[in-house]
């Protein structure tokens, strides 16, 4: 009987345990924690929570750029900033540390006789938008041991949150 008693109620502790596991890890994908190396504790263990771009396409009509910053998503141009948008890329282009984002407005939305515009979003400051700088079918390279944009034979580079013409 003291047997079946403690069965009983380790069963429903553990379905209690299961109950609050299933609750509190209902966002996202179950995660499993890496163990901690020699040395490290749980303070020196914590990162900053990546950065990941994504767009919601023609909402109303204009496109949404939202940044997801762990399990928070934030808008950072909105509909209300009447812009067809395409999401380039995203990586760490000004070596700060922080994934940013290369986006393509299309002035014409689609439209004819419209010159597209290519402009950075900064991950490391405040999600500054860059001036934008004419062009479309950027190409991506490494160059002078960072990412620089190519397009119409022009090479840019992000520096300071800005959008500057590399030299040759």
């Amino acid at each position: 009987m003291h047997s079946m008693m403690g069965l009983a109620v380790g069963g429903f502790w553990r379905s209690v345990g299961i109950m609050i596991l299933v609750l509190a890890g209902g966002v996202g994908p179950p995660r499993l924690a890496a163990p901690l190396g020699f040395g490290q504790n749980a303070v020196s263990a914590t990162r900053e929570p990546a950065i990941a771009y994504h767009l919601v396409e023609g909402a109303r009509f204009f496109d949404i750029l939202v940044a997801r910053i762990g399990t928070r998503e934030h808008i950072l141009i909105g509909e209300t900033d009447d812009m067809c948008l395409e999401l380039v890329d995203q990586r760490d282009f000004d070596g700060d540390g922080a994934p940013d984002a290369l986006v393509l407005q299309d002035v014409g939305c689609g439209g004819v006789g419209a010159t597209d515009a290519l402009f950075f979003v900064s991950g490391g400051s405040g999600f500054r938008r860059s001036n934008r700088f004419a062009g479309d079918q950027p190409t991506i390279e490494r160059w002078n041991g960072g990412w620089s944009v190519v397009t119409r034979g022009t090479r840019y580079r992000l520096e300071d949150g800005r959008a500057v013409l590399a030299a040759p």
